[in-house]
């Protein structure tokens, strides 16, 4: 198997400038694709990876938080907390990364892109994390509370599209009056 060291990077900087820019993550995508940086493979997995993980964030941070020993996750620099983010995303959801292979790939980026220090706290948290979803019943409640978003990120997008519906007709009507 090739390796997704690149895709995890390329992850990593898409959802970093989703969440420093707080732009969109379209504008994100074709940002980090026009670098060029990365090859077909590594945007398809990566761009797998941030959907994923922004599709279920909140049963992430959720596994997260209990392992973070007096630390709000908000707080933790955006870099270790996107790495961190990732690494919950293959252990929960894509069943075919060891979970030992989602530590040792998050730690690398982190001392990448981060801080050696940094990455000695993530690896920490993300074995607390590890171990906590060894727990069935965890492990299940993780799986309710993404399926719950899913549902509630599905009836969001169907009333932004019925928003965005209701205002391209007040905008028809309008110009129709305007004439």
């Amino acid at each position: 198997m090739r390796s997704r060291r690149k895709a995890r990077e390329f992850a990593l900087q898409v959802l970093y400038a989703t969440e420093v820019g707080k732009g969109s993550l379209l504008n994100a995508l074709e940002s980090i694709n026009e670098a060029g940086k990365f090859e077909s493979d590594d945007r398809v997995y990566g761009t797998r990876l941030v959907e994923k993980s922004l599709g279920n964030s909140t049963a992430i941070d959720d596994a997260i938080r209990p392992c973070l020993q007096n630390w709000d996750i908000e707080r933790l620099a955006v870099i270790d907390r996107v790495a961190m983010r990732l690494a919950v995303t293959e252990m929960m959801f894509i069943s075919d990364v060891p979970i030992n292979v989602c530590i040792n790939e998050a730690v690398d980026l982190v001392k990448k892109f981060s801080s050696k220090e940094a990455s000695g706290f993530v690896n920490g948290v993300l074995d607390a994390v590890a171990q906590q979803l060894k727990n069935p019943e965890l492990k299940n409640l993780a799986a309710k509370k993404s399926v719950e978003q899913d549902s509630d990120q599905a009836d969001f997008e169907e009333e932004e599209l019925d928003q965005e519906e209701s205002y391209e007709e007040d905008t028809d009507q309008e110009e129709s009056e305007d004439k």
